[in-house]
């Protein structure tokens, strides 16, 4: 996808790119704040959905994943993170070869945890979501819950190497992704400028790695499982909600008319 004009055009340019998280979801990603980083991750995609940030991720996909459309390359991620200088969770970690490749001064964060840990965090949690299918409705109800939708389902499914993730057949393709995909960081990045860490390690090893002076505050902890169904799920009944009011104006606009038919 080539976005060279659009970045000519009187964007600013990119901030630079200090640290690239790329674990797979789930593995602990939201200490960079406090560290005076400005992170990109899924929720700023909801934030910028009025400048298209759905539509690029779900074109970056379909180009590397489905060979629809051109690859996107560096000037393509400046575009979309040119007001970040770290990148943390979905969907950055499917295009690590290409986040690597387009900033190639950042250091990378391998953030992990025991696989078998990992797997049951996403079985209490993305995936309890993803098995509502009647998110494939929201589309037609509300664009950007439809595109949110589109994204997230993408990206795990990819995950789970397209077996349904939320299912027991999936563990097995899931637990491989995750052995995989951490020996690819591992082959990709110099042993110098790759921190492998877990959350339980603190601020010691993180604030060494990027130099930064140790916060007075406690490592955050954040985004529990139970945390992120409950936000899912109002989301989820807000769109029926609005699908309900919806279905009210229309069956009451129809019994007005029945009704003056029935008095002419």
């Amino acid at each position: 996808m080539a976005l060279d004009n659009e970045l000519s055009n009187g964007l600013q340019k990119p901030k630079q790119m200090k640290v690239l998280i790329l674990g797979l979801p789930r593995t602990g990603t939201t200490s960079l704040r406090t560290l005076g980083l400005k992170p990109y991750n899924f929720y700023e995609i909801v934030k910028n959905k009025e400048s298209g940030h759905f539509q690029l991720w779900l074109a970056a996909i379909d180009a590397k994943f489905d060979g629809v459309g051109q690859p996107f390359g560096s000037k393509d991620f400046d575009l979309i993170l040119k007001d970040y200088d770290a990148v943390a969770a979905s969907p950055s970690w499917l295009f690590a070869e290409e986040l690597i490749a387009a900033y190639p001064t950042a250091k990378v964060i391998l953030a992990k945890r025991p696989a078998d840990a990992w797997l049951r965090s996403l079985q209490r949690s993305a995936f309890v979501v993803l098995s509502w299918r009647s998110w494939g409705l929201v589309g037609f109800i509300d664009e950007f819950l439809g595109l949110h939708w589109r994204l997230v389902n993408r990206i795990y499914f990819i995950l789970s190497q397209g077996v349904p993730p939320w299912t027991s057949s999936a563990e097995k393709p899931l637990l491989d992704f995750y052995e995989r995909h951490n020996s690819h960081i591992r082959s990709l990045v110099p042993q110098e400028n790759l921190l492998e860490y877990s959350p339980g390690d603190g601020w010691g090893p993180l604030c060494e790695f990027l130099q930064a002076a140790t916060p007075v505050v406690e490592f955050p902890h954040t985004n529990a499982p139970e945390d992120f169904v409950q936000h899912e799920r109002a989301n989820y009944w807000s769109l029926w909600l609005k699908l309900g009011m919806l279905v009210a104006k229309v069956t009451g606009l129809v019994a007005l008319i029945l009704l003056a038919r029935a008095c002419i």
